[in-house]
Order: structure tokens, then C-alpha cells, then sequence
């Protein structure tokens, strides 16, 4: 069994988040909006992996750049590895 990056989690928590300061309490009803099937999207606020299109597809639904939602993943998650590290 594979197990997943546990970076996932964090990064589900800021889209979670961001969607919140959006004004919206709901996933399902932020989803149906996006015109974005549902059960997607909670998959992206559950920590499944998505590919680089659902992601920039993910930052425009919340209004957020790649680079501003990348460096406030790196920024909250203390795993994550910093230049010169990755071999």
C-alpha cells in the first residue's frame, strides 16, 4: 500500500482555509458554484493528489496565484524541504 505525502494534508488545509475567507462554509455549495463536481473537489480538501492542471484550476477557483498558495505551503509546513536540500 502507498502511503501518502503527508504534505497533502497541508496544502488541503490552505485550500480548505482559503475557501473559508472566500465566505464559504460549505464545500459542496463552493463547488457547485465553481461548476466543479463535488466529490472532486472534497477529494483536493481531503489531501488526494491532483495533477498540475487541477491545481492551477484549483487556484483560480479561489482566486489565489500558484506562487502565493506554493509559498504559503512551504511557509506553514515545517516538512517541506528548503532550497539546496532536494537531491
Amino acid at each position: 500500500m502507498k502511503t501518502k505525502d503527508t504534505r497533502l494534508y497541508d496544502l488541503a488545509y490552505l485550500i480548505r482555509m482559503r475557501r473559508i475567507e472566500l465566505g464559504y462554509s460549505s464545500a459542496e455549495k463552493f463547488s457547485n458554484e465553481k461548476g466543479i463536481n463535488r466529490s472532486v473537489y472534497q477529494r483536493w480538501e481531503s489531501g488526494e493528489d491532483l495533477n498540475l492542471t487541477s491545481f492551477l484550476k484549483l487556484c483560480d477557483m479561489h482566486h489565489i496565484s500558484a506562487s502565493a498558495l506554493l509559498l504559503k505551503w512551504e511557509q506553514t509546513n515545517r516538512l517541506m524541504p528548503k532550497d539546496g536540500q532536494i537531491n
